[in-house]
């Protein structure tokens, strides 16, 4: 068993360790690379961009980003190009 002097330097050591780590290891967040760039969290890649042939979720997911904002709809429900 170990006495009370080793048991002390140990946790010690520990609480330091710990302090090194929270000041050391932590980072504040993402770290934007780019303000043009735009990242997307998909659950797989899609396999193609192209609208006629996409079957899958994701690549609905992506279609739907791209062009979204390509076209709106005025007060009149007519096509306006953005």
């Amino acid at each position: 068993m170990m006495d009370k002097r080793t048991l002390l330097k140990l946790v010690v050591l520990a609480f330091g360790a710990s302090i090194l780590l929270l000041v050391f290891g932590y980072t504040s967040g993402p770290k934007i690379v780019d303000e043009h760039t735009i990242r997307y969290v998909l659950e797989q890649e899609p396999s193609t961009l192209d609208p006629a042939k996409s079957s899958t979720s994701p690549e609905a997911t992506v279609q739907l980003q791209l062009f979204d904002g390509l076209v709106r709809l005025d007060d009149k429900a007519n096509q306006r190009l953005h």
